[in-house]
């Protein structure tokens, strides 16, 4: 992964000459080497730079520097890696051992025309964004993957820049904050030429000339199915097995198959971008993965597939960041239950659950970098997430260790719900809707989330999201007060309850832990996995259940293929930029390209979802029970909560900034506050 920069100055070489704006925001994105060089093209000179993080190749002290220049005078910026090669092309192979910057360089040097330039860049697997200068022709080619992984900006004409594209957003001087000045080059359509032979320079679109193709499957197949078959938990073999006698035997066959479908190209996709990562000059026993863990169901299921290829003595750290002052957070509280059972089910694989803290004025006191990293993405929401990701991915917490009861739960239930057919037709559901016209998406009660086989409606006071009869069991256990389900004077006198004298009224979570340990730690993985894709493609977010009520399956469709056509301008640039400014790379499994034709092609719409049951059950029904099948059963029953959410970062941001949490807007413009 690198950060890569260029100016084109028409004339005089003067601009070149003066830095390239404010470079450490660069540098933070590829610390292992830095270079910048200034070349002619016509009349103009051309300044290119880069700083690389070395995560390919041999070893992590062999990196490759760039620009990378060829024997022709041709010169490449690649921020990226590459998989494989899409399509039958002989000349592209790909070699694990070696750099992929310097492979592509190679390849591209072999390519004669614009055209077959172009070729070869749609035939790349994995994310990056590139910018190659072509001698022979007298132009530049620029742009993203087709799903816009990698950022890369643009300066616009209020910048008082030339011609300037970059990885980040860079200062122009301490009055001036750099995200005004920067827009997202677009990603998804082709690549964008910018000719020397014309009396203009600007950027021309040029589009893809076909439509993305599939890498080959090798021969390694990910998953083997038999084998896998015997290692899934009692529960979901002794269902598959019983419903061959019964009615619907096709439809769970259909739905089962289709979760093996999902669940193969998923660990391919893990497992190509856990691989061939550089040993670090770290001590042996250090992760080199991380997972953005907010102990839900998609990051829970990256961490299962996760092990699967992760070396066995190596550590696994899973981040967990809670902004709330008493380190009580929705996402916290589930990260301790899902990582119970990821020590439960893969024993053999030391999971770090890092707990990171970051009150409020942490988040102030960066809230000006924050801002600048998510730019274009100004929005009271964005900087929200952004700074959540920025916190989760820097890894500086504490090392958390609960050694726990083993607890027995009875799974089948919610695993049975999963298999039951889309009972409420379209009909029936818009007839619904008919008869409680002022009913809404907002007032749909949300289940209670202490026990996975419990349906009952939680309380939305509740610190715990429990309903009133778990919650006063979870108060039972603690010894601690819940402000929204207080037990009776009668209940504390015939169970003797005496509940421990604290300042605040605060709910532990009862998770059956003996003890706890707690020490300072810096997780040193370069490669964090993110769940980002999953909600977008397999129906998780409550506008694709309106989208359903309203519109029905084809509704679904739309909305579901018009939140992945924007991920590029609405996540991913941000995201990418966001953990990167840590040294870091993110990467996106549920993005990889077969997973997402399987999901777009290959698998029915009406497998993914079954919006006639709960949310904890018919929202990703797919993905559930994939989750099952891993055996983490207790994700599988968890609901979808944003980032933004489930660490309390929102509310309080959302108090300082609109006086209540009632009355955020999530649209709204961020103001930074000036500095005093």
């Amino acid at each position: 992964m690198c950060g890569i920069g260029l100016r084109i100055c028409p004339g005089s070489s003067d601009c070149c000459t003066y830095k390239f704006c404010r470079f450490e925001q660069l540098k933070r994105r590829g610390p292992d080497a830095f270079n910048e060089i200034v070349v002619q093209q016509g009349k103009c000179h051309i300044h290119f730079a880069s700083a690389v993080l070395n995560l390919r190749g041999k070893s992590k002290t062999d990196v490759t520097v760039q620009p990378l220049t060829d024997k022709y005078g041709n010169i490449l910026l690649f921020n990226g890696e590459i998989y494989s090669f899409s399509g039958n092309d002989e000349g592209n192979r790909l070699d694990s051992d070696d750099n992929d910057a310097m492979q592509l360089s190679k390849i591209l040097e072999k390519r004669d025309s614009i055209d077959e330039v172009l070729s070869a860049l749609s035939s790349l697997v994995g994310p990056w964004s590139i910018i190659y200068l072509m001698r022979k022709e007298n132009v530049i080619l620029l742009g993203r993957d087709r799903c816009g992984r990698r950022s890369l900006l643009e300066a616009n004409k209020d910048s008082k820049l030339p011609l300037t594209y970059c990885s980040v957003s860079l200062n122009i001087d301490d009055e001036v904050i750099a995200g005004n000045c920067w827009e997202r080059v677009g990603a998804g359509k082709g690549m964008f030429k910018i000719s020397f032979n014309g009396p203009e320079l600007r950027p021309v679109l040029i589009p893809w000339n076909s439509p993305l193709r599939i890498a080959e499957e090798p021969e390694d197949k990910g998953l083997k199915t038999e084998l896998l078959k015997e290692s899934f938990p009692a529960h979901v073999k002794a269902y598959i097995n019983d419903s061959q006698n019964s009615e619907n035997k096709l439809e769970v066959d259909k739905l089962y198959q289709s979760a093996l479908h999902l669940l193969n190209v998923l660990d391919k996709a893990v497992r190509i971008r856990v691989n061939f990562i550089p040993e670090a000059k770290i001590a042996s026993e250090s992760a080199r993965i991380a997972i953005l863990f907010s102990g839900g169901l998609d990051c829970t299921v990256l961490a299962a597939l996760a092990s699967r290829h992760v070396a066995k003595h190596e550590p696994i750290d899973l981040l967990n960041v809670c902004f709330s002052k008493d380190h009580r957070s929705p996402d916290r509280i589930q990260a301790i239950e899902s990582v119970k059972q990821l020590r439960e089910v893969y024993r053999d694989r030391e999971w770090n659950l890092v707990h990171i803290d970051a009150s409020f004025d942490d988040v102030l006191s960066h809230e000006k970098s924050i801002f600048e990293l998510c730019f274009p993405s100004s929005s009271h929401m964005d900087f929200n997430i952004g700074a959540a990701l920025w916190f989760a991915s820097k890894g500086e917490g504490y090392l958390v260790n609960a050694y726990n009861e083993s607890v027995e739960e009875d799974h089948m239930t919610h695993f049975e719900h999963l298999f039951r057919p889309c009972g409420a037709s379209e009909s029936s559901m818009e007839k619904k809707r008919k008869e409680c016209p002022g009913t809404t998406l907002k007032s749909n009660p949300l289940l209670c989330t202490y026990k996975p086989t419990c349906s009952k409606v939680a309380k939305s006071g509740c610190l715990l999201q429990a309903c009133k009869s778990c919650c006063r069991q979870n108060q039972k256990i603690t010894r601690k007060r819940c402000k929204s389900h207080k037990l009776k004077k009668q209940e504390i006198e015939k169970y003797g309850i005496t509940f421990e004298e604290t300042k605040e009224e605060t709910l532990d979570v009862a998770p059956h832990v003996e003890c706890w340990e707690k020490s300072s730690y810096v997780s040193t993985a370069q490669v964090l996995l993110n769940g980002l894709g999953a909600d977008e493609q397999l129906g998780g977010y409550g506008r694709h259940r309106g989208a359903f009520l309203y519109r029905g399956w084809k509704g679904l469709e739309e909305e579901i293929c018009m939140d992945v056509d924007r991920l590029w301008s609405r996540n991913l640039g941000r995201d990418d930029r966001c953990v990167s400014d840590h040294g870091k790379e993110v990467r996106h499994p549920y993005l990889d390209e077969d997973v997402m034709h399987a999901l777009r092609y290959e698998i029915p719409l009406q497998h993914l979802v079954n919006y006639s049951e709960s949310r904890s059950v018919g929202d990703k029904r797919l993905l559930r029970i994939v989750s099952h099948m891993l055996g983490m059963t207790r994700a599988a029953c968890y609901e979808k909560r944003a980032i933004q959410f489930g660490t309390k970062l929102a509310k309080l941001s959302n108090i300082r900034a609109f006086g209540s949490n009632r009355a955020f807007s999530g649209d709204a413009e961020y103001v930074v506050a000036k500095s005093s």
